[in-house]
């Protein structure tokens, strides 16, 4: 991903609003992170808006007047940013993400989890991660099972998800190396909005 990805001009959003949008589209972000030069790096990235710093919370305070963002706050009184139901419908209708394509993958408690709506493309991704060596992923089958009418990102409930769950260890992970050449080769997949 060298280049913004584009957009379709539904929307009254700026291209600086979208994207930050493209960050918080999929969860909440600390004040801290939203910055322009962070965001690039958090957002895995090669641009970022274009707010001066100094800015930034009066931006920010905008976006909540005007009902795209709200905020609470969270630990160590940091104030802690997401999109509302409307936001997120915005970023949507400007990015038109192909939900098909969509894949998740998390880690927690020794279980990798990876989510997608098409069994072929959640596949797919497995394979590429096996390839790459990101993560030692065994060879025995995961376990595997299907949910409905989930909320796989908020705001957006998907009829038919898929799950594969994979035993690993943090030891595997440590003493990998990633061939990312290797792994986005083929990518049929997205996962964040550098990659639609």
């Amino acid at each position: 991903m060298k280049s913004i990805p584009p957009r379709t001009y539904a929307s009254e959003l700026t291209d600086d609003e979208i994207i930050l949008f493209d960050f918080l589209w999929e969860g909440d972000a600390a004040e801290r992170f939203l910055y322009g030069e962070a965001l690039g790096v958090h957002a895995n990235t090669p641009y970022s808006h274009s707010i001066h710093d100094d800015q930034l919370c009066f931006w920010l305070q905008d976006l909540i007047n005007r009902n795209l963002l709200c905020k609470r706050t969270g630990k160590k009184s940091e104030e802690i940013f997401s999109l509302t139901q409307r936001g997120f419908e915005m970023w949507e209708s400007e990015r038109l993400p192909d939900w098909f394509r969509y894949v998740n993958d998390s880690w927690c408690d020794e279980i990798f989890t990876v989510s997608a709506v098409s069994k072929q493309i959640g596949l797919q991704f497995i394979e590429a991660y096996r390839k790459c060596g990101s993560l030692v992923l065994p060879e025995e089958e995961p376990i595997y099972h299907v949910e409905f009418d989930v909320e796989l990102v908020r705001w957006k409930v998907i009829n038919e998800v898929r799950y594969w769950e994979f035993p690993v260890s943090l030891d595997d992970f440590l003493t990998t190396t990633t061939n990312w050449f290797e792994f986005i080769e083929n990518r049929v997949w997205w996962r964040v909005a550098g990659e639609l």
